[in-house]
């Protein structure tokens, strides 16, 4: 746009009503989204033509719920059999859940990790690790004990490894992500709540 353009752009804007304003603001937002859909659908059409080749190859006669989940690196994704977990059972019957999207369920590493993807791990001594894992083997609870005995991850017993992190040393791991951004994992936390309750 030359500056002529701007200039002429910028006298009709002026002219314009705060109702008009409002109409045009709603107009050029209904445009987006419309073009969002439009390349989501385009996108979304060559997955699905993927999967359908994949289950010719492996001679589905349908092809079952997968699940696309980001590597640890955050640079490819690994493909699995969707699944329904038991969260608890009461009385006679079992409650089952599914998985839960990004914007869904509690806050853990791995969907911080899908919405900007984490390099490394450093805790409160400034030493670095590569996967989450290699972190709880690191971190210890209060009482001195290795986080890694209590880690259901590793020992298969307590409690996830996420949140051993996000619950019990929050303010002391910095996430350092692949864009160069850090940020302590309460902060990641925080900032996740805010995006989910702004959405």
């Amino acid at each position: 746009m030359t500056k002529q353009q701007q200039k002429d752009l910028d006298a009709q804007l002026g002219q314009l009503t705060i109702k008009e304003l409002e109409n045009l603001a709603q107009q050029v937002e209904a445009r987006q989204k419309l073009i969002k859909e439009q390349l989501e659908s385009e996108q979304f059409g060559k997955i699905a033509t993927t999967a359908i080749e994949v289950s010719k190859a492996m001679e589905w006669v349908k092809l079952p719920k997968l699940m696309l989940t980001p590597n640890d690196s955050g640079d490819a994704y690994e493909v699995s059999y969707f699944v329904k977990t038991t969260a608890s059972k009461t009385g006679s019957g079992a409650t089952t859940r599914t998985a839960q999207g990004v914007n869904g369920g509690d806050i853990t590493i791995k969907k911080i990790d899908t919405i900007n993807p984490i390099s490394v791990f450093r805790d409160a001594e400034n030493k670095e690790y590569a996967t989450l894992k290699e972190l709880i083997y690191a971190l210890k609870t209060p009482d001195g004990k290795p986080e890694s005995e209590r880690c259901w991850d590793i020992s298969k017993k307590g409690i996830s490894s996420s949140d051993i992190v996000t619950k019990y040393h929050a303010g002391e791991v910095t996430l350092i992500f692949k864009d160069g951004t850090q940020k302590l994992v309460k902060d990641a936390v925080e900032e996740m709540k805010a995006a989910r309750a702004t959405s």
